[in-house]
């Protein structure tokens, strides 16, 4: 809050009469807790808690005033912050269990865990035990704390767990993707980030596949993205608390109700600590600025550090200008100094850009994407679908190599094409679709976004010549599918297509019940304010025999006050209503 503070009295200053709409933002680390509080109200209950070395730590953690929900940041409890020594085979989560044990105490029915910043490597196993599981060796003793201690795990007993879970709603919150075991799993990647050595990583390693092993279902639950987060905290969330795990940007943007307030807004100011290449996979600023981008709204950037290969990346998501805090040669200590002032002087030279841009709206907004994304997201108001599709025939009658024009006509002809009563009409729009969306693929053949308007407008053009035809389109649709999730693991777009062609299909095609689940599942973790996704892992839930999953997905559709996409929205939420009808009687 004390940063955005800063950037308000900067741009104030710039931009006199300015209104500031103040909305701190996290990914699911850091930060969390204050953003939850800020946003919904509440109060921080603090206790003495085991922390990650067995020490006695004061931590805290979050009631909301809706008196459901408890907010923990497991940093608080297990985090690495602040210890004098490290331990990457000892030391445990026991206190992250604590803390949501107090709030369970409290009658608390929602539990929200931020997964980041741990000093344990123990998949989450002490927190487990402080909510009731043993972890038993060969003996029927329950194991040593920590990863050491997983090597001799032989059974797991739930018992108590469960029985003290039992309605309750579990989500693990982070933008970590990265899945529980192997070259990127939680002790690969991250282990050595807590002083384990190359040894001590490949114990780490064997101990969590133990535990994967002992689990019911754990191998699968290793897989899931974001397992291996916060020591691999993230796939005891999911396999043994019945939890789902989010992305933490877009989950927390939902929370906040950006999009609703991106629509109030002339600009979006924004910030990150050092913007390079991994900032586009998930990191909140960025998933900020793409949300601004879909609504029309122009981004302006502060950031601590800048690398200067990602530039470029940043003006195709509509940042219109970046003002960059340190120095060249400067010392990180120098530079975390001057941050306050710096901020206060960067928001003004900030506001002098938007204060000139505001002066050219008009033009400006004709030379990117935004007015042009804005009428696509808001296609169900007038005539918009055909305008956007006018001024992009527009565009590239003057520019015919514009990749990005070219997969945002075909994403606007699908459109068209899902409008048309007759067959013919249809496949017309489609083809269309097919063909510009491939022909930004050539020009640009590492753009996600084109490379999945391929697949969707070839899947629509099967769907509409009938089902022997779509056979015949599985092998290239899920071909492409993964190839837009090797450019962009994050794409909910493509784990959505991919879930629904492995539930429509027959098994001898290559369909799969359990693969639908895992793929929407991902898709709903990925998009939490995507509501199309919702009924459809409701309906791939119900044919893996889960109507209690069903439901609870559809409920959790139906409280989305600020959709992803406000054009499907109405029509996805009443399919949620009704099919929860049904599944009630």
């Amino acid at each position: 809050m004390a940063a955005a503070r800063a950037l308000a009295r900067g741009l104030r200053a710039g931009l006199p009469g300015a209104r500031c709409d103040l909305m701190p933002v996290a990914d699911g680390g850091d930060g969390l807790i204050d953003v939850l509080l800020a946003r919904r109200g509440g109060r921080r209950v603090r206790l003495f808690v085991t922390g990650p070395l067995g020490e006695r730590r004061r931590a805290d953690y979050a009631l909301l005033d809706d008196g459901e929900t408890a907010v923990v940041e497991m940093a608080r409890a297990s985090g690495i912050a602040g210890l004098r020594r490290l331990d990457p085979l000892g030391a445990t989560s026991y206190g992250t269990g604590e803390l949501v044990a107090d709030a369970l105490r409290r009658g608390r029915s929602r539990v929200l865990i931020g997964l980041g910043g741990s000093a344990s490597s123990d998949g989450g196993a002490g927190m487990v035990q402080a909510l009731g599981a043993r972890l038993l060796d060969a003996d029927g003793r329950g194991v040593e704390p920590g990863a050491a201690g997983l090597a001799g795990l032989r059974a797991v007993d739930v018992r108590e767990l469960r029985a003290r879970l039992r309605g309750i709603e579990v989500v693990g919150i982070s933008d970590v993707t990265n899945p529980l075991l192997g070259p990127q799993g939680s002790a690969r990647v991250f282990g050595p980030q807590k002083g384990a050595t190359a040894a001590m990583v490949d114990a780490i390693e064997r101990a969590l596949g133990v535990y994967a092993r002992a689990v019911p279902g754990g191998l699968r639950a290793a897989r899931l993205t974001g397992a291996g987060a916060a020591g691999g905290m993230g796939f005891s969330v999911a396999a043994l608390l019945g939890g789902r795990l989010v992305s933490g940007a877009r989950w927390v943007l939902g929370e906040l109700g950006a999009s609703a307030r991106l629509e109030r807004a002339d600009y979006l100011v924004t910030g990150e600590g050092r913007i390079d290449a991994s900032s586009f996979f998930g990191k909140a600023p960025l998933e900020l600025a793409r949300l601004a981008r879909r609504r029309g709204v122009p981004s302006l950037l502060v950031a601590g550090q800048l690398e200067p290969a990602v530039a470029g990346r940043l003006s195709r998501l509509g940042v219109g200008a970046v003002e960059i805090l340190s120095r060249p040669g400067e010392k990180p200590e120098r530079s975390m100094r001057l941050v306050r002032p710096r901020l206060a002087r960067a928001a003004r030279e900030l506001a002098r850009a938007a204060a000139a841009c505001l002066l050219l709206a008009g033009a400006a907004r004709a030379g990117d994407f935004a007015e042009i994304d804005r009428l696509y997201w808001n296609r169900h108001q007038g005539d918009n679908l055909a305008r956007s599709v006018a001024l992009l025939e527009a565009r590239l009658k003057a520019e015919p190599k514009d990749a990005e024009a070219l997969w945002r006509l075909g994403r606007s002809l699908v459109r068209v094409g899902e409008r048309q009563s007759s067959k013919k009409d249809k496949l017309a729009a489609f083809a269309r679709a097919q063909a510009s969306a491939e022909r930004a693929v050539e020009l640009a053949p590492r753009d996600a976004e084109a490379n999945f308007i391929v697949g969707l407008a070839m899947g629509r053009l099967g769907q509409t010549r009938g089902i022997m035809r779509s056979l015949f389109m599985v092998g290239p649709m899920k071909k492409r599918m993964r190839t837009v999730l090797e450019l962009d693991p994050r794409h909910a777009g493509a784990h959505h297509v991919l879930g629904e062609m492995l539930r429509q299909l027959p098994a001898f095609a290559g369909g799969s019940k359990a693969g639908a689940v895992r793929e929407l599942e991902e898709a709903v973790r990925l998009e939490p304010a995507g509501t199309s996704h919702y009924p459809a892992l409701a309906q791939a839930y119900v044919d893996a025999g889960r109507r209690d999953k069903a439901a609870e997905t559809l409920q959790a559709c139906v409280k989305i006050s600020a959709p992803a996409d406000p054009a499907d929205a109405a029509d996805d939420l009443q399919e949620c209503r009704d099919t929860l009808r049904r599944l009630k009687r």
